[in-house]
């Protein structure tokens, strides 16, 4: 199932080459701040693996 998100990216971060922001699931409205690209994607992950064990 697609998961739609809202990346809010902090320009200052961004500039030193670091993708760091907040990322908001659309759907819930749940935020998490991320520092790195890599919390980015472990947030994204435990929101999609919640997500297919809610259909269960």
């Amino acid at each position: 199932m697609p998961l739609s998100v809202v990346l809010r990216l902090a320009e200052r971060r961004l500039t030193d080459g670091v993708l760091a922001g907040e990322v908001e699931i659309v759907e819930t409205g749940d935020t998490q701040l991320v520092r790195t690209t890599e919390e980015l994607v472990s947030f994204l992950r435990t929101c999609l693996a919640s997500e297919t064990h809610e259909g269960e």
